[in-house]
Formats: structure tokens, sequence, C-alpha cells
């Protein structure tokens, strides 16, 4: 009826999805470790950025402002600190 191989195999078989099973889990941890990470990095930039969008406002502000030549000078000098 069947052969001795098919039986085998069926048992061998029978372990898949509980390894399946094991496999999806460990990546799911993995998944959710890498999101927790990536949700801290990207929470200290959001401070980081929120400042630098701070400062530029200010200098930008300065430089709608900006009337005296005379100042063009400290105007140069501190626009081009945005840059670097």
């Amino acid at each position: 009826m069947y052969k001795e191989v098919d039986i085998e195999n069926y048992w061998y078989m029978q372990c898949w999805p509980l390894k399946i099973q094991e496999c999806v889990t460990a990546g799911k941890n993995i998944i959710n470790e890498k999101n927790d990470h990536f949700s801290a990095k990207l929470e200290t930039e959001k401070e980081t950025f929120i400042k630098q969008i701070v400062l530029y406002q200010e200098q930008f502000e300065k430089i709608k402002l900006f009337t005296n030549v005379a100042e063009a000078q400290d105007i140069y000098y501190e626009a081009s600190q945005l840059h670097e």
C-alpha cells in the first residue's frame, strides 16, 4: 500500500510546521527589535532636527530684516554658518 519511504517522509514533514513557526517567531522578534531601535534613533534625530529648524528660522528672520549694508559681513558670516 504505502512505501516505507513515504511513511518516513510523512513523519519527517510532521515537524515542519513547528520549525516554520519558530522561524516566523524569531523573524518577528528581530523585526520588533530593529523597529524599536529605529524608533529610538528617529526620536533622537527628531530633537536635533527641531533645534536646527529653530536656529534656521531665527537666522532667516535676521536675513529678512536686513537693511543695513554695513552689517552685510555679519549677516554673511551667520548665513554661511548655517550651511556648515
